[in-house]
């Protein structure tokens, strides 16, 4: 089993508070989502999220306001472990498929999953849409 925590920040604070030492608990991961950077449509907590990942043993994986390779990049740079790709799967699928291609020359294990998808709000792209991207 595989224990997920998370957490989402907005205006720089968790929206939902949890006490305790998640890795006591036997979390390796920690699932964060920036949703002021949902919503801008970039990233805006950026500090929380880098700090978590340079101040405790969890990796971080990272959603919300990520709309570039570059954005990708200067995450994984900066000790994020995983990059969630939402609402801009849809919008933007060439994004997705240009960091699957980027990724794929460092991926070791060729059975570990590339790709994660959640979505923001209506998208106005049909589950048929969906399934051709």
């Amino acid at each position: 089993m595989i224990i997920l925590p998370a957490i989402d920040i907005k205006d720089g604070n968790c929206v939902r508070l949890f006490k305790g030492d998640f890795k006591s608990k036997g979390a390796s991961y920690l699932h964060v989502v920036d949703l002021d950077g949902a919503k801008e449509g970039r990233p805006v907590n950026t500090k929380i999220y880098t700090d978590v990942a340079e101040k405790t043993n969890l990796k971080v994986e990272l959603g919300g306001g990520i709309r570039s390779l570059e954005t990708i990049d200067e995450y994984l740079k900066m000790g994020i472990t995983r990059v969630i790709l939402g609402s801009v799967a849809l919008k933007n699928p060439k994004l997705v498929s240009d960091a699957v291609i980027k990724s794929r020359s460092g991926i070791k294990d060729p059975n570990r999953p590339i790709a994660s998808f959640m979505f923001l709000g209506p998208t106005g792209v049909g589950k048929t849409e969906v399934a051709k991207t």
